[in-house]
């Protein structure tokens, strides 16, 4: 990490960091880092059902394939989503590090 933060520092070039919320302990004991993302931060919340969607089908469409859309349909109800339900964004969100999961896998 230091090294990453020497590099934004001293380089053309900007330092973007994704990190899920349960790992924001790591950043707030690194003094450097926890300055460096202090007021630069983003928070994003659910994603909702289209973007979702997108998720799971947008990398394989980029490189020629596609995900059929009972897979993507089946995957999306596995995280909890119920497009059925006046909430249609809620679901469980620590499920999605198991989606990256399984989509990495496929």
């Amino acid at each position: 990490m230091d090294l990453l933060l020497d590099a934004a520092a001293n380089a053309a070039c900007t330092l973007v960091l994704s990190v899920r919320s349960d790992f924001y302990p790591d950043i707030q004991n690194h003094d450097e880092l926890r300055a460096a993302v202090q007021h630069n931060q983003v928070s994003l919340g659910p994603m909702s059902g289209e973007e979702l969607k997108a998720a799971i089908e947008g990398p394989a469409r980029a490189v020629g394939g596609q995900v059929h859309p009972d897979l993507t349909a089946r995957l999306i109800r596995d995280i909890g989503l119920d497009m059925t339900a006046p909430q249609r964004d809620q679901y469980d969100i620590g499920k999605l590090p198991l989606l990256e999961y399984a989509l990495e896998q496929a």
